[in-house]
């Protein structure tokens, strides 16, 4: 993940190297971006369900209405 994110925030620096090498870290940045979600939709469902509504509500809107379902 450190790779992935000193490769984006470098960008300029990394501009020589080749596109098959930006594609694999693009695509390495969406798995780590999707896993990173995944975990937090967890984490926002573990909240509300001991209890934590309002502050799903206020930071998780669209969660909230989906839980409250």
């Amino acid at each position: 993940m450190k790779d992935i994110i000193s490769h984006l925030r470098n960008v300029e620096e990394t501009a020589n190297l080749d596109w098959q090498h930006h594609v694999m870290m693009a695509r390495a940045a969406a798995d780590a971006i999707e896993r990173l979600d995944a975990q937090l939709q967890d984490a926002v469902k573990v909240a509300f369900e001991h209890g934590a509504t309002a502050w799903v509500k206020d930071h998780h809107p669209d969660a909230f209405d989906r839980l409250s379902k």
